[in-house]
């Protein structure tokens, strides 16, 4: 039987959020600190088609990118709602489409792999080592989808330490693998190496720890069952094809680029965008550490109560002022860092970077609502409001590149995120919650003061300031920025002032209790 213990949702989204940075931290060591040491070894457009190929198999993955939001979304309310049979019920159903999921990732990836490479129009002497990474990270993502399906059950019970550390160290050993391989000389081939053991290796993991706590908890063994597996399926259809959405939005732009243009300006394009990348991934784990928990929460009360209004508002409020400080420091210092990360040919000017950076924001704006929404428990309006995204935008990034060049395809995410995803979304949310206009606003818009400033201040200061010509000038750069966009959050954001006096008070107290005693007293 589930426990009737009193559950910390905000302890275990605490939890959440610290392993998923150092999860997240792998990911930034992958994409930007190592991204010298995979050029030396195997060049600029070797790379450039391995990010395009990469990407249309993350497409593949699709329980990977949509089931489990849903599979998490469901056992939360019902734990929460200390409804044991039907958690067992869920998980059985879930089984199926598990199962069903890993044949047709694996299936779809060795049937596809000999086409990818011509699709990217990759470089005819890569080919055969592109086949070979793609069937590797093919069988990985296969994995991965046990993997992540069981990460949901573990989140349903609000153990966040014991998911999100099995995944640390699965990150972990797929990178070390990756490295490993690349110095023995394998080429492209070592990404599909430390794909296949980062989900292989998270799947062995979570199967383990989830076996215990089963046991552990007395519950019964679940069933496989047609009937509820095709249930689970009509009603996780619509965020299936949401996340897919999603993913080919966010995901699939390097395909475009290097479908459009070549896969030099697809690895350019993804060279300067990576730092926003790194915001998002960042940004993403602040509203997925408490997705669970609001699910739970909802389980417990009701979309339109009280409590739930108030999480909201701060959770709000912390995305706000996150991205303020991100994106800020982003928009200011990353065009001297790529200059001397990569070198100004493979990076692009400051042009891109503002379009990239307001992308970013807008793509990030759709991301958190739709999340949300989702927690709240309406599945089906982010999904449609997703198709129609993408079905605006991936005709739209063809037409910009064609005539624009690379910012195009920044440029398209920007304009359809805003246009068609944002206030729709905002509408779902507001009616989820029986708010007023007015009251929707002032949930959603706390860190909104902060996040203007800071970003109207940053895209100045990379227009105005000359280049850094030295990692030393950047550092020095950086550290004037953070104390400018700090004291812009602190000043015009009510919750960072209470967050900045608490931690005074405690510095102050801690302060008093470490300072010696006088001699008179310690006589006495």
């Amino acid at each position: 039987m589930l426990e009737p213990t009193k559950i910390s949702r905000r302890r275990a989204a605490k939890i959440n959020l610290i392993l998923g940075y150092g999860r997240y931290t792998v990911g930034i060591f992958n994409q930007l600190i190592l991204v010298p040491l995979y050029l030396r070894f195997i060049g600029i457009a070797a790379y450039g088609s391995w990010l395009a190929s990469g990407n249309v198999v993350t497409l593949f993955s699709v329980l990977d990118i949509g089931f489990n939001l849903i599979v998490t979304q469901r056992l939360a309310t019902a734990a929460g709602a200390g409804d044991d049979n039907r958690f067992v019920r869920e998980v059985g159903s879930s089984l199926g489409l598990i199962l069903a999921g890993c044949v047709f990732v694996s299936a779809v990836t060795f049937i596809l792999s000999p086409w990818i490479p011509g699709w990217i129009n990759a470089p005819t002497s890569q080919t055969a080592a592109l086949r070979r990474a793609i069937v590797l990270t093919g069988i990985g993502a296969a994995a991965e989808l046990i993997a992540l399906s069981l990460w949901s059950v573990l989140q349903a019970w609000q153990l966040a330490f014991l998911c999100e550390f099995t995944l640390l160290i699965s990150s972990v050993l797929g990178l070390t693998a990756t490295v490993i391989a690349l110095y023995r000389g394998i080429g492209v081939v070592a990404f599909g190496v430390g794909a296949f053991v980062k989900g292989t290796s998270a799947a062995v993991l979570l199967i383990s720890v989830v076996a215990l706590q089963w046991r552990r908890r007395k519950l019964p063994l679940p069933m496989i069952k047609l009937r509820g597996s095709s249930e689970l399926f009509r009603h996780s259809s619509p965020v299936i094809v949401s996340r897919i959405t999603l993913s080919l939005v966010n995901n699939g732009q390097s395909v475009i680029v290097s479908a459009c243009i070549n896969p030099t300006a697809a690895a350019i394009l993804s060279l300067t965008s990576r730092i926003f990348t790194g915001c998002r991934t960042l940004l993403e784990p602040i509203i997925g550490s408490s997705f669970s928990g609001i699910a739970h929460l909802v389980g417990e009360s009701a979309p339109h109560s009280g409590r739930v209004r108030t999480v909201l508002q701060e959770l709000f409020t912390i995305i706000g002022i996150s991205a303020a400080l991100m994106l800020g420091m982003a928009a200011a210092l990353n065009v001297s860092f790529g200059r001397l990360w990569v070198g100004p040919e493979r990076f692009g000017g400051v042009a891109l970077t503002i379009v990239i950076c307001m992308a970013t924001l807008a793509v990030s704006i759709n991301n958190v609502q739709g999340m949300i929404v989702t927690a709240l428990g309406n599945i089906r309006g982010p999904a449609w409001c997703s198709l129609l995204e993408v079905g605006i935008r991936v005709p739209l990034t063809i037409v910009l590149l064609l005539g624009l060049g690379i910012v195009g395809a920044p440029l398209a995410a920007c304009a359809t995120s805003l246009a068609v995803g944002s206030w729709y979304l905002f509408r779902l949310l507001r009616r989820e919650l029986s708010l007023r206009t007015v009251e929707a606003l002032k949930i959603v818009g706390g860190g909104l003061p902060a996040l203007t400033a800071c970003l109207s201040v940053s895209v100045a200061a990379a227009l105005l300031l000359a280049r850094a010509t030295t990692w030393f000038a950047l550092i020095r750069r950086g550290g004037l920025m953070a104390v400018v966009l700090v004291t812009l959050v602190v000043a015009l954001t009510p919750l960072a002032r209470r967050r900045a006096g608490q931690v005074s008070m405690f510095l102050s107290s801690w302060r008093k209790k470490a300072a010696p005693k006088p001699v008179a007293l310690r006589l006495l």
